[in-house]
């Protein structure tokens, strides 16, 4: 016996087995949870003339949760799904397996997946970024200002101790021709605050950054999100500082050495932050998984790339100010990227049924 409903929210009509009654899932339409309700005897009996009968004979499984069998829709034993073939969650044609996009209605597959590496479209990932864009605009403008307020503090405190330091050295030195020791100490004194405070650029960054991308993949998912989650990353403080450091290094010496290297790195390998987070997992794991998600997607990560440089080159052309606005973009952007890369993404708004 089946079980059949329609979404609350889409009014999508949905089909499960009655042994699914109770149990909470996302409606493959609209993505909201939903609960299965209990079966009803007399709907089941009059459901019975759908064609189970026919569903039966060919050997065809009941339809899981949001699958629509092909008695249903009334179609043949030719028109059936294959096994290189399954159905469209949202309106039910018959579409290749391994197809991302609905040939039939538009509708992106790849949130529907569970985790494993998908291959994306950067015009996918660019509407839905803007998308959720509009709608937790506050929440990033918001987010993004506090972390670049720390970082700006902190490089006006650099260059604060910097001066102090380079006019103390300079006013204690002796008039006249300096000795090769004077030298030493002013240039120690003009790059040392600027390593000090680097390494400790670092560190803050190391704690800021597990939080802030644990914030951006949550709102990449739809999931609840607040300032709050900013400071919620300290257990991937060690993981995070040593990975962004490898990262870095690895890269600037791709591009110093040959820019090709550098360009590859990049795209292979930034998704590691978001690993982490996401399975704590070790720094080298989070570059083997990150390794295996951006596999078969460099084109499309490379055009994201240039999408979010040219966002803020606009940005920066307005004093610096527009990119208040343009720099949440860019990390909202690769957020979506990873959740899209694998397979769980916040669902799209859809009209209200009339």
């Amino acid at each position: 016996m089946t079980i059949e409903f329609h979404c609350p929210y889409c009014q999508k009509l949905l089909k499960t087995a009655d042994d699914k009654a109770g149990v909470r899932a996302n409606c493959p339409g609209c993505g909201e949870p939903i609960t299965v309700p209990e079966p009803v005897h007399e709907a089941a009996q009059a459901d019975s003339s759908l064609g189970a009968a026919e569903d039966a004979a060919a050997g065809a499984p009941t339809a899981g949760l949001g699958g629509v069998g092909a008695a249903e829709r009334g179609l043949t034993s030719e028109e059936r799904p294959s096994a290189d073939t399954k159905n469209c969650p949202m309106c039910g044609a018959s579409i290749k397996a391994a197809a991302t996009r609905c040939r039939f209605c538009g509708e992106s597959l790849v949130d529907q997946g569970s985790g494993a590496p998908a291959e994306i479209e950067a015009g996918d990932v660019l509407s839905r970024t803007w998308e959720l864009y509009q709608k937790k605009l506050g929440l990033l403008i918001g987010s993004s200002l506090i972390l670049i307020g720390i970082w700006v503090a902190m490089f006006i405190a650099m260059y604060a101790v910097q001066l102090v330091v380079m006019f103390s050295v300079l006013g204690a030195a002796a008039p006249g021709p300096r000795a090769p020791g004077s030298i030493v100490l002013l240039l120690a004194a003009v790059y040392g605050p600027m390593f000090i405070f680097l390494f400790l650029f670092l560190l803050v960054s190391a704690f800021l950054e597990g939080g802030y991308h644990l914030l951006l993949m949550r709102l990449a998912r739809g999931e609840p999100a607040e300032i709050g989650d900013m400071f919620s990353g300290g257990r991937y403080f060690w993981r995070m500082f040593l990975s962004n450091l490898i990262f870095m290094v690895v890269m600037y010496v791709g591009f110093f050495l040959l820019i090709a290297p550098g360009i590859f790195v990049a795209l292979a390998f930034w998704p590691f932050m978001y690993v982490i987070v996401d399975h704590d997992v070790g720094v080298i794991e989070s570059f083997r998984r990150s390794r295996e998600l951006t596999s078969g997607n460099y084109l499309a990560i490379f055009v994201l790339g240039l999408a979010a440089f040219g966002a803020n080159m606009l940005g920066s052309m307005a004093c610096y100010v527009g990119m208040i606005f343009t720099m949440p973009f860019g990390l909202l952007l690769f957020a979506v990227a990873y959740c899209m890369m694998t397979g769980r993404v916040a669902a799209r708004s859809r009209p209200a049924a009339v």
